[in-house]
């Protein structure tokens, strides 16, 4: 009883994980129309090679679970597990937010992994995407309430409501958008998967996450892609270091607030 929710909720997130370059190619193909092979393929192809820049992002998540979870299991009988964990989330959130950073300032370079030069106008879905596995990597922090407290039907729950978003999104979408729908689609629903997983933990298994730092964190490594976006010059030289001394510059920011420097006494006074 206690696995066979988790069995569903990893088959709905292959579904979240993989369906949307399905229903790219089965959606924009119209053997109809001439051409239209042509373009969904194009835009599969597209979509699939930006896609694997993100999946720098989703290898990390994957070592970090294998890495997590047992140790989340190991502090249950701990008094102090509720601060272990939200320390733990903390940190998380910091690190992927950095990666987030350091891939979408330095695109420039990091397009080099995709071979071919006509996919990299879909390098603007990197950054989306991106995002949306740091809103999943929440999501799996979080999943530990109900492994814990043994209700894990509402990780199936959670999965196949974002496996029946997926599906709507991307059916409603592709047709006008094409894969910029699905990169939308991957992060509004991991956005809408922790946001569920959050309050219902809050209520059947409480853990005071600080969620002033989460909004700090991801809110600032945002605001810091949008200013480094705006560096943009003829000299690569000097565009990279602009871009990157904004790197430092959030660095140095986390440090001080995990230190409980100036910014940190003030975020640490309230939890939620």
């Amino acid at each position: 009883v206690y696995a066979i929710p988790l069995v569903v909720a990893g088959f709905a997130g292959i579904i979240n994980e993989t369906l949307d370059r399905i229903l790219l190619k089965q959606i924009i193909y119209d053997p109809l129309i001439p051409g239209s092979l042509h373009k969904a393929e194009s835009e599969v192809g597209i979509y699939s090679a930006c896609y694997k820049l993100a999946m720098l992002v989703t290898i990390l998540l994957q070592a970090y679970r294998y890495a997590a979870e047992p140790f989340f299991f190991s502090q249950m009988k701990n008094e102090n597990r509720n601060k272990i964990y939200v320390q733990v989330m903390n940190l998380f959130i910091a690190f992927v937010c950095l990666v987030f950073l350091v891939v979408s300032l330095n695109i420039d370079i990091f397009k080099h992994f995709i071979s071919n030069e006509n996919y990299w106008g879909g390098l603007k879905v990197v950054p989306i995407l991106l995002l949306a596995n740091i809103f999943l990597g929440i999501y799996y922090n979080q999943s530990i309430w109900y492994k814990l407290s043994g209700r894990t039907m509402f990780g199936a729950y959670i999965a196949i409501g974002g496996a029946f978003v997926t599906i709507l999104i991307n059916v409603l979408f592709i047709p006008k958008y094409g894969y910029m729908a699905s990169a939308w689609a991957t992060l509004i629903v991991y956005v809408l998967q922790m946001l569920a997983s959050y309050f219902l933990g809050q209520r059947h298994y409480p853990i005071p996450y600080n969620v002033r730092k989460f909004g700090l964190y991801i809110g600032g490594a945002i605001l810091f892609y949008f200013i480094g976006n705006k560096f943009q010059t003829e000299h690569f030289a000097v565009q990279f270091v602009l871009q990157n001394l904004l790197i430092l510059t959030y660095i140095s920011l986390i440090f001080l607030i995990e230190r409980k420097g100036a910014f940190g006494s003030i975020l640490n006074e309230r939890t939620f």
